[in-house]
């Protein structure tokens, strides 16, 4: 693998610059799975010969080189010391109630074999550690942060959701308004490119829905789920349309309703719904009861809104008492 950089031509120096486009600067994509690392040499290519040779003189360049990367990752497992099933190892490493192992990616520079650990489905944290994975504890029914920015542009960012920290009731709640006056809000970690590239924006939040209202960019399938890095499984989209129902918790509402302080629904006057997708469970919701509307998730959000004085009537379509023509009853 290598690649070629700019020479001097005339009087024009090599200027690394801080956005690479090829000029005063060297882009290369470097896979290094197998290996511990890399090393780089500089050469000098002669114009007509396919010859390269070594450069070993130290120049200037060599004090303003930077080598970055955008990302990168280390896979590891655990060698397995003993024969036989993984559990009967003296040195099992999934030590939490509700973990369990499997076999890792054989690579092909070793062949012992090796494993890692996870959680039970339903279960989150570390199987690593005693105790380490428990039934979902990440939702936050406090405001933190107080005087918290509620709009992006012209859409509504209601609790549980939040634009900043301690605004959210949890982080794969927390999005992010990358231009107010276009009322782009995307989710924490995705990404904004200008090229058009973005996935996943934000175009509205229904509380008493529990619906997500996104739209996708033109290389995404619309029919597949928002996937939040810190809390996968929390969204999920059904029918193959852009409304992603969500679940504030993967807890069923019985398991919710035993820790008071981590309850969603704090509104007196709300319920605890369940949100399945086709194929499984994922956790449960909050609303306001039948006669109220309004935000189940902060205290005394759910209003009463069906008891109206004499000559109004309640209108659904704005959601509050409006007057009427009183008609009397003529018995025949």
């Amino acid at each position: 693998m290598h690649t070629t950089c700019p020479g001097i031509h005339g009087n024009l120096p090599v200027t690394i610059m801080q956005d690479c486009n090829g000029t005063g600067c060297c882009t290369t994509q470097v896979y290094s799975e197998f290996a511990r690392g890399f090393d780089i040499k500089f050469v000098r290519h002669k114009i007509g010969k396919l010859k390269l040779k070594a450069h070993s003189n130290r120049s200037s360049i060599w004090d303003t080189i930077d080598v970055t990367s955008n990302y990168a990752s280390i896979p590891w497992a655990i060698a397995v010391d003993e024969p036989g099933p993984l559990g009967n190892s003296k040195d099992y490493a999934c030590l939490s109630n509700h973990s369990s192992s499997q076999l890792a990616y054989q690579y092909h520079y070793t062949d012992t074999p090796q494993y890692h650990c996870y959680c039970d489905g339903g279960y989150r944290g570390n199987p690593y550690i005693t105790d380490g994975c428990s039934r979902d504890k990440g939702y936050d029914p406090i405001q933190r942060k107080t005087n918290c920015s509620r709009w992006c542009g012209e859409i509504s960012v209601p609790f549980p959701f939040g634009l900043e920290d301690g605004c959210s009731a949890r982080m794969s709640f927390q999005l992010n308004c990358t231009n107010s006056s276009l009322s782009a809000l995307l989710f924490l970690d995705e990404f904004d490119d200008t090229a058009g590239y973005s996935r996943n924006y934000v175009q509205y939040i229904n509380i008493s829905g529990g619906l997500v209202n996104v739209k996708y960019n033109l290389y995404e399938a619309e029919r597949l789920s928002v996937r939040v890095f810190q809390d996968p499984g929390l969204y999920v989209a059904s029918g193959g349309v852009v409304l992603q129902q969500w679940a504030v918790a993967n807890l069923t509402c019985h398991e919710a309703q035993q820790n008071k302080t981590g309850y969603a629904c704090v509104s007196i006057n709300s319920i605890c719904l369940g949100v399945n997708s086709e194929q499984e469970y994922v956790g449960y919701r909050c609303k306001c009861l039948a006669g109220f509307d309004g935000n189940p998730y902060i205290t005394d959000g759910c209003k009463d809104v069906d008891e109206c004085p004499r000559n109004t009537m309640y209108d659904t379509t704005i959601k509050m008492c409006v007057s009427t023509k009183e008609q009397n009853l003529v018995l025949g």
